[in-house]
């Protein structure tokens, strides 16, 4: 544990104690091999929470855009 100590008293260290979980990012590519449903399948199957009308949207923008942002969360 990261203390900052003398004789009368301890203090957590803030900077130490602050310190968030990194944060991870799933980002879709388009590729010419998997279909829209294919990847809206997946999508609603892996992550969690995840609507279906919300992964068609996501298949659409990974077609469009080229790729998608498509979770967002800490490790």
């Amino acid at each position: 544990m990261d203390q900052i100590s003398n004789p009368s008293t301890t203090v957590l260290d803030p900077k130490r104690m602050k310190r968030k979980y990194p944060e991870a990012r799933i980002i879709v590519l388009d590729d010419n091999f998997n279909s829209f449903e294919h990847l809206a399948n997946c999508l609603v199957t892996i992550i969690p929470g995840m609507s279906e009308k919300r992964s068609w949207e996501l298949a659409v923008e990974v077609d469009r855009e080229g790729s998608a942002q498509v979770w967002r969360g800490p490790l």
